[in-house]
């Protein structure tokens, strides 16, 4: 594994309203597809209460699309020419 420079975000939304702070920290680094490696964001109400989170982190890529595709959404698939294609006629 490999140690890369990155940057690290963090946004704070305060809602005047009745929905307290959103607070959202990210990793993003450009060499990877993206950019963000994690992301994870807190909300809390007017009174510090916890009312949501989530988090966000990539734990692979691969920077050649063409090479180790499997599974469901990784398929490759076979090219489908119409009777209309224009290469249809092609040997």
């Amino acid at each position: 594994m490999k140690t890369k420079n990155g940057v690290k975000v963090k946004t704070v939304y305060h809602n005047d309203g009745t929905s307290g702070t959103v607070t959202t920290w990210a990793d993003v680094l450009s060499e990877v597809p993206g950019g963000v490696v994690r992301n994870s964001s807190k909300e809390v109400d007017k009174n510090g209460r916890l009312i949501r989170r989530s988090t966000l982190e990539l734990i692979d890529y691969n920077n050649d699309p063409e090479k180790d595709r499997t599974g469901l959404f990784g398929r490759k698939r076979p090219r489908v020419i119409t009777p209309n294609h224009p290469r249809a006629t092609e040997p």
